[in-house]
This record gives structure tokens, C-alpha cells and sequence, in this order.
């Protein structure tokens, strides 16, 4: 604050009160733009709101009073998106690294057919002796189950934490907290 100002300062509640005025308005746009738990850059983008309003929140709680149950319901959006996002990752980096394994895996039984053959030309070995067994099989199974589980949680948890009226239910809480 300028000294020599006329204009009075701003005290902290009221800039505080504003920072989480312009987050929740943040949030609640990013939320409004969600199309479904498949809108992977709109997710992270309403994932990073959540964060940094939720931050917020918590550096000012107790001073402010805020509705029981927001800073949990922005935690658990954060943690329903997180775990999506992490297993659409993991079900990418094992279907890439399969893949490598298949693609060598089948140029080695070509090549040895091709250039060593034991028998007539057989190419049924390629598919019969591919990486594709029931273990992979079960793997991908439960990587499917765990992004369905997630992807379910995502859209539970937009639904949720987009009915609330963000900017509302936290703009300029100038009342401190009931002790």
C-alpha cells in the first residue's frame, strides 16, 4: 500500500475474499465445459481449478465460513480424475510396450520360418505363439475395469461438484466462522 494514498487499503479479507471469488468463477466455468469423462484436456483443466480453489480454501479456513463438505468434495473430484487419468496412462503404456513385444515377437517366428523352416510353410505358428494369452487377456480385462470404475466416479463426481453454485456459495464470505 502507497503511504501517501488517499484510498484507503485493502484489508486481507476482502483480497482473499476475491481471490476465491475469481477461483470459484474459474472453477465453475471449467466444470461448465466438461462434455463427458472422456474430455481428457477439459478434465484437467477443471482438475487444476479444483486444486487451486480448494488451496485457497484451505489457507483461509477457519477465518471464512464455508459450507460443510466443499473442500472434501473438491478433494474427492481431484482424486476421481487423478485415478482415471492414471489409468488411461497405464492401459496406453501396456497396450505400446504388448504391441513391441507382439511386433518382435511375430518378425522372429516369420524370420525363423522364412529363412530356417522345419517343415512345410506354416504361418499359423505367428498367431498361435503370440504374446496375446489369457494372462494378457486378463490384464487388459482389469485395466478395462478400472477405467470404466474411474470414467463412473469422473462423471458421479462432475455431476456433484457441478450442481454447486461456486461462485455463490463462495464469493466475498466477509462473515468469520462460527468458533
Amino acid at each position: 500500500h502507497n503511504v501517501d494514498s488517499e484510498r484507503p487499503p485493502v484489508s486481507m479479507r476482502r483480497a482473499t475474499a476475491k481471490a476465491l471469488e475469481i477461483q470459484a468463477t474459474i472453477l465453475a466455468a471449467t466444470l461448465s465445459r466438461i462434455r463427458s469423462a472422456d474430455d481428457a484436456g477439459r478434465l484437467h483443466k477443471a482438475r487444476i481449478a479444483a486444486k487451486r480453489t480448494r488451496y485457497v480454501l484451505e489457507a483461509i479456513h477457519p477465518e471464512f465460513s464455508v459450507e460443510p463438505g466443499v473442500v472434501t468434495d473438491l478433494a474427492r473430484f481431484q482424486d476421481s480424475v487423478g485415478e482415471l487419468r492414471d489409468a488411461q496412462l497405464l492401459a496406453h503404456r501396456v497396450a505400446r510396450e504388448v504391441t513391441t513385444v507382439a511386433a518382435e515377437r511375430t518378425a522372429l517366428v516369420a524370420s525363423e520360418l522364412v529363412y530356417e523352416p522345419r517343415g512345410p510353410m506354416d504361418f499359423s505358428r505367428v498367431v498361435d505363439e503370440s504374446p496375446f494369452d489369457a494372462s494378457l487377456a486378463l490384464l487388459f480385462a482389469r485395466l478395462h475395469d478400472r477405467i470404466a470404475t474411474a470414467s463412473r466416479s469422473v462423471t458421479a463426481a462432475v455431476t456433484r461438484t457441478s450442481a454447486k453454485d461456486w461462485p455463490g456459495l463462495l464469493s466475498h464470505q466477509e462473515t468469520p466462522a462460527k468458533k
